[in-house]
């Protein structure tokens, strides 16, 4: 759910819906699956950790009875912590299928055929494939 308004954002200018900016390709190609799986390990680790604290303590006491109060500042904002690394593995994989080259996608990549028109870059005629015959 985080991550819905980027998606469907980057999808329109991939399908050609909006048009785009080499400042907005640029920053979209910032954007890779390694790096969110990156941040998902270290958001999700944080939470880990959180929670783990919390299964410390509860050890540590025995498994009895917890500090209510204590134990639901630690746990809640791990969770959640854990719940958005998650959200971002899940994303950072459809983001690399959003980001495919296909041949409606093509103008994101820097050529050619769209909608059947050939565009001429340095004096021949380039399709999303390469040259053209």
């Amino acid at each position: 759910m985080l991550f819905t308004g980027f998606m469907s954002d980057i999808y329109s200018h991939t399908s050609g819906v909006f048009p785009y900016t080499e400042k907005y390709l640029r920053s979209i190609k910032g954007f890779t699956l390694e790096k969110l799986l990156l941040l998902a390990i270290l958001v999700g680790g944080v939470g880990g950790l959180g929670f783990g604290g919390v299964l410390w303590e509860w050890y540590q006491s025995g498994f009895g009875a917890l500090v209510f109060e204590k134990t639901m500042r630690q746990l809640v904002p791990s969770m959640t912590l854990i719940a958005i690394g998650s959200q971002c593995i899940f994303n950072g994989f459809m983001l690399s299928v959003l980001l495919m080259p296909t041949k409606s996608s093509c103008n994101l990549y820097g050529t050619a055929v769209i909608d059947q028109q050939v565009v001429f870059q340095d004096n021949a005629a380039v399709g999303c494939l390469g040259e053209l015959d």
